[in-house]
């Protein structure tokens, strides 16, 4: 491959992103399991917000909070209705 098809591909690729910009819920679904992985070890919203922002993705910790609660709690409900539902014992009817 020359370098100008490597250079117009890398064009391409970045005219897509500037094109079609993730927006910050998409990003942080992304990320997901890293962020869940940082706070567990102790990590603090702020430092995962400030991780976000060094990295050119502006986000506030009442941001954050309000995204990963939707997030976790539409992951709890996937699982749910993935999860097939207990059976019901049959009611015995005794005989008269």
């Amino acid at each position: 491959m020359s370098d100008a098809s490597k250079a117009i591909r890398k064009g391409l690729v970045e005219l897509a992103k500037k094109s079609n910009p993730r927006t910050l819920v998409q990003e942080v679904r992304e990320a997901l399991p890293e962020i869940e992985k940082a706070l567990e070890a102790g990590a603090s919203y702020a430092s995962v917000c400030e991780t976000f922002n060094e990295h050119g993705v502006p986000i506030s910790e009442t941001v954050l909070h309000t995204y990963l609660y939707r997030l976790r709690k539409a992951a709890t409900a996937a699982t749910a209705h993935a999860r097939p539902a207990p059976k019901k014992a049959a009611a015995r009817r005794s005989k008269p």
